[in-house]
């Protein structure tokens, strides 16, 4: 009797209406990228097109025929599609998914299968070879099994005692660590205590109205972290030039305020001073990107380029709501922020390290009589409440023209850092006191500010 072939489960209409799906909207390549292989396509040609596609998303690259085309032409992979035609085919005659998961796991369930088939196949001629022992493939075909689970389900399960070692060392790097804290120090003192220091893959978000001292304290951080604790920082300067930048941290180390440089009210000794201090500065770690408007897709490259070539410790964004989505489309920009807000928790979890983004807040608490933010104040809000570790809102009575408290005490100077949520910690208020001379923040002292903090 003649043996029949065994078809191998696949479905054309489905790889093309994914293909077609993650061309015209790239945005649903994190959807899907978990759970999806080259492999999950059974067609050679929706292989080399999906890899193609992964290598421009890994790469932080704009997803469309044309940089679809240039990739595969540039890996000299255009030909196996047959043509660019192809693409356009994808791009304009197939069907939208309506959901890329449900699509993406009718794919990952037709190649399981494909590979069980494949293994059953190859199962099946090593039991005719006598030759070979029993035992040993009874022990390699459960070893094949286990590859195909664990393909499927991604990470396996841990149990306790397979993570007692790793565990053991978190507790001796907590025991032992030069900071005396588990986080990275930023060297304002309250609010070390308060956070245990910034942690590894933790998304920090700091907000605040325009003016209060967002950049100044994100500058306080960075200057901190490099000259103090000797740890690399990378900027994304999204707003401000990156020598604009440098010159205030300089101003800040001499403490002269930047306005000092702009009416050139300095005297012969206070230039060469700041001279020195971006002399100084240079020797210290911090990188900066000013790229205006940059992508969500593009920060993304920089940062892994930061981290592999200076090993950097700390992440900060200026500001947040400036990042685009590199072309990807949305309904609404809330539907944006919630995509750009989800790609930098994953990116620090990818670096394991702390990312800080400052952020807006809508200009609504000025009507209110307490205008100390709010969770419901922050700006085109999607999961930003929901992605960040830790949220800090800093608020300063003096902003708003307040010279006294209700006590009488002076308000020039007093801050509140208000940690509204604290994955790890309690929600709380911390006091720091800004110097608005040197545009920068110091350590508040029991003899700095007469009134109690509000808790």
């Amino acid at each position: 009797m003649e043996k029949q072939e065994v078809k191998m489960p696949h479905d054309v209409f489905t790889e093309q209406t994914l293909l077609g799906t993650l061309i015209n909207e790239p945005v649903t390549m994190v959807e899907v990228i978990d759970i999806l292989e080259v492999e999950s396509f059974y067609r050679t040609e929706h292989q080399v097109i999906y890899e193609a596609i992964f290598e421009l998303y890994a790469a932080g690259e704009n997803i469309d025929l044309i940089t679809l085309s240039h990739q595969l032409r540039a890996t000299s992979k255009l030909e196996m599609i047959g043509s660019a035609k192809y693409l356009i085919f994808l791009s304009r005659e197939v069907s939208l998914a309506l959901n890329t998961v449900k699509y993406a796991r009718i794919l990952q369930e037709m190649q399981i299968r494909r590979q069980m088939i494949a293994l059953g196949n190859q199962l099946s001629k090593s039991a005719q070879d006598i030759t070979h022992d029993v035992f040993d493939l009874l022990s390699d075909t459960q070893h094949q099994l286990q590859k195909t689970v664990n393909g499927t389900c991604g990470k396996p399960f841990h149990s306790l005692s397979d993570l007692q070692e790793n565990t053991l060392q978190e507790l001796h790097n907590y025991q032992h660590s030069p900071h005396g804290m588990s986080g990275l120090p930023c060297g304002l003192h309250r609010l070390d205590m308060a956070t245990s220091g910034w942690q590894k893959s933790d998304l920090i978000l700091l907000a605040a109205r325009p003016g209060v001292g967002k950049t100044s304290l994100m500058c306080t951080i960075a200057r901190n972290v490099a000259v103090d604790v000797q740890q690399a920082v990378g900027i994304f300067s999204l707003e401000m030039q990156s020598v604009k930048l440098y010159l205030r941290l300089a101003c800040a180390e001499a403490n002269y305020s930047y306005q000092h440089l702009t009416n050139q009210s300095l005297q012969a000794a206070d230039w060469e001073r700041l001279n020195d201090q971006v002399r100084q500065l240079a020797s210290h770690p911090i990188f900066i990107d000013e790229t205006p408007g940059i992508s969500i897709q593009e920060l993304r490259a920089k940062a892994f380029r930061l981290k592999e070539m200076y090993n950097i410790k700390l992440l900060l964004i200026d500001y947040l709501q400036l990042i685009t989505t590199g072309g990807m489309k949305f309904g609404t920009r809330e539907q944006e922020v919630t995509y750009i807000s989800a790609s930098l928790k994953k990116l620090a979890k990818e670096l394991d390290i702390p990312v800080i983004a400052l952020s807006q807040l809508s200009r609504a608490l000025e009507s209110r009589s307490d205008k100390r933010p709010r969770m419901s104040d922050l700006r085109e809000s999607g999961s930003l409440e929901q992605d960040a570790d830790l949220i800090l809102f800093l608020y300063r009575n003096e902003y708003y023209g307040i010279a006294e408290d209700a006590s009488g005490a002076p308000t020039q100077g007093h801050t509140e850092v208000i940690i509204a949520k604290h994955r790890n910690g309690n929600p709380e208020t911390i006091p720091l006191k800004f110097d608005n001379g040197g545009m920068r923040f110091e350590n508040w002292q029991e003899n700095d500010f007469v009134t109690k903090m509000p808790g």
